[in-house]
């Protein structure tokens, strides 16, 4: 007799999911041949998230950074029927299915979250399809070339990077940040990083604005450049900063709406914290609660 096929299914094709995949699909070579992976992803392709800031400045970098998942999950030897790529958004998690947006519903014996945060501020992060992806990196590198003065706003990883890219690639524009935290990076390196993070961008001549936050305006668009059009915007101190290209870099939120529809053993320890939006796990990466050891949450 044959052994149960399990069925594993991973929500969230970036570098936690794919990862996660690439070792279920090794056990199906060793151990578990009965295993049966299905990814669940909303883009058509890998898309290499860290690269996209360089993307927005370098064409031929762009054109790298989207990798097809049937190119990501050939592995020889593993047989085709062990793995399975859905293209499509999760709506609601359950104990043991899942539905999607389309209204398709998947069953599991195990289900890993990797559904990573969402980047509203960055367009090109939201791509489904490659096409459009570089139809967005054209679109930004076409405003960031255009510009004459341009405000990064947000001061983590993304923002201190895109600066660096920016002020390498035209080192002739002017180019400012502004971070609501005293120090770049929020806190996420070692100090020591962070200072030498300021003082390269400094030397690079870029300006900081360090401890300000800067307020959204209504008149302004956001992250691309309104021509012979002057934008100000305004710190919560009363500073203000002219630019014709404002890009919010302010960080991503995790994804976890469709937590709401699985519900906890206990309502006074929910499944995702409220402030921060983040899944409450155990040390095995399992939800922390008793009803779901055979769901697991990875990644951001």
């Amino acid at each position: 007799m044959s052994a149960r096929e399990i069925n594993v299914v991973v929500v969230g094709g970036s570098w936690a999911g794919v990862k996660a995949i690439r070792t279920l699909l090794n056990l199906v070579q060793s151990d578990y041949p009965n295993l049966r992976v299905t990814l669940v992803e909303r883009r058509a392709h890998y898309f290499h998230i860290t690269g996209a800031i360089r993307g927005m400045v370098d064409p031929s970098y762009a054109q790298r950074m989207c990798i097809p998942y049937d190119r990501m999950f050939s592995t020889a030897g593993i047989p085709n029927a062990s793995h399975t790529f859905i293209q499509g958004t999760l709506a609601q998690a359950h104990g043991r299915f899942i539905d999607l947006e389309s209204g398709q519903r998947i069953f599991f014996d195990y289900l890993i979250l990797s559904t990573g945060s969402q980047y509203h501020s960055l367009p090109v992060v939201q791509s489904t399809h490659y096409h459009e992806a570089q139809e967005l990196f054209a679109s930004m590198r076409a405003s960031i070339q255009r510009a004459k003065r341009i405000l990064v706003v947000g001061g983590g990883a993304v923002g201190v990077g895109l600066c660096g890219e920016i002020a390498d690639h035209y080192p002739d524009k002017t180019l400012t940040i502004g971070h609501n935290r005293k120090h770049l990076l929020n806190g996420d390196l070692a100090d020591s990083f962070a200072s030498s993070a300021e003082k390269k961008l400094t030397r690079m001549g870029v300006r900081l604005m360090l401890g300000e936050t800067v307020m959204p305006s209504p008149n302004s668009p956001r992250n691309f450049v309104t021509p012979d059009a002057l934008q100000v915007f305004t710190t919560k101190s009363g500073k203000t900063i002219e630019c014709d290209l404002a890009i919010w870099t302010t960080g991503g939120r995790p994804e976890t709406c469709y937590m709401s529809t699985l519900a906890p053993s206990n309502w006074e320890r929910p499944l995702v914290d409220a402030v921060r939006n983040r899944i409450h796990v155990r040390p095995t990466l399992q939800l922390d609660d008793d009803l779901y050891p055979h769901i697991f949450a990875i990644g951001d």
